[in-house]
């Protein structure tokens, strides 16, 4: 009986030996698992912490890359606005009338000088209404088979034109046409006072051509004739031709270009405001005696 107790105790013994053993193990895997765990999630928030930096600096970035945009946005936009403004004042205040036309024959753009030249009080007199609006008939004018051509063929035309108001006035203008997308562009100068002083040149250039007097101009360099009136050629009995050919002192034959320059010194240098002298002049063969006023 001693001997079965004894070997009771000592597998009792070894039982109570092989659990402490067990337990000791699974509370060494039990460890293991603890510092595994505290392990990745000490990565798992070095990597979000790491991810949240990155991310909140990549927001930084691009607020302040939205932000310069914006300002640069802006300072374009107030840049290409400051030069539309300074354009459109450009154009509002030429001296030259500018309108754009479209296809179906409105003003789309007319300019203070355009609205003057037409006769109008403001642009809103004209934009938006058709040319034929404006003035009815326009369509059987030589004008507008010039604007039409262009209008329609795309081909650039500067062109003269006197038009006749509804009023009845008249006022010459000369048109440059240039096609646009939109339709035509129209550049206009007011040509009235020009084609009154291009008339009043050309009756007094008539008035001097049939008159019965000697009318001559010469260079003051050369002595050479630049203007010869037609009672001129006839006394001194040269054709056109031959008398550009030749010099005032050709027709004078007791003068030479030192004495006749001499002569013209006054005139020159303001002395006088005119000089009437005799001279004698050559006629072909013949010798004539004549008084000139200088």
């Amino acid at each position: 009986i001693n001997k079965i107790d004894e070997t009771e105790n000592q597998l009792l013994t070894e039982r109570k030996l092989e659990r402490a053993n067990n337990f000791k193990e699974l509370s060494g895997l039990i460890n293991l698992f603890y510092c595994v765990l505290v392990l990745l999630l000490l990565i798992s928030f070095i990597v979000i912490y790491r991810n949240t930096r990155a991310r909140n600096r990549a927001e930084s970035e691009i607020k302040d890359l939205n932000a310069n945009l914006e300002k640069r946005v802006e300072k374009k936009a107030n840049l290409l606005l400051e030069k539309e403004n300074q354009y459109r004042f450009l154009i509002e205040n030429m001296r030259e009338g500018i309108q754009v036309i479209s296809f179906d024959w409105r003003y789309l753009l007319v300019n203070n000088s355009l609205v003057r030249q037409s006769r109008n009080n403001s642009e809103e007199d004209l934009l938006g209404y058709t040319m034929m609006d404006k003035y009815p008939g326009i369509e059987q004018t030589e004008l507008f088979s010039v604007l039409e051509k262009c209008m329609h063929e795309r081909e650039p035309k500067v062109f003269e034109n006197e038009f006749t108001f509804p009023n009845g006035s008249k006022s010459w203008s000369e048109l440059s046409i240039q096609p646009v997308p939109e339709g035509i562009f129209i550049l206009s100068s007011d040509a009235t006072e020009r084609r009154k002083i291009d008339e009043e040149k050309i009756g007094l250039l008539e008035t001097l051509q049939k008159s019965v007097n000697e009318i001559y101009t010469y260079s003051l360099d050369t002595l050479s004739f630049e203007y010869v009136n037609d009672a001129a050629l006839k006394n001194l009995g040269y054709s056109e031709e031959e008398i550009y050919h030749l010099s005032a002192v050709d027709v004078k034959p007791y003068q030479t270009k030192s004495s006749f320059h001499e002569l013209l010194m006054p005139l020159i240098n303001d002395k006088k405001e005119k000089i009437v002298h005799e001279f004698v002049h050559q006629r072909s063969v013949h010798l004539i005696c004549i008084d000139i006023v200088l």
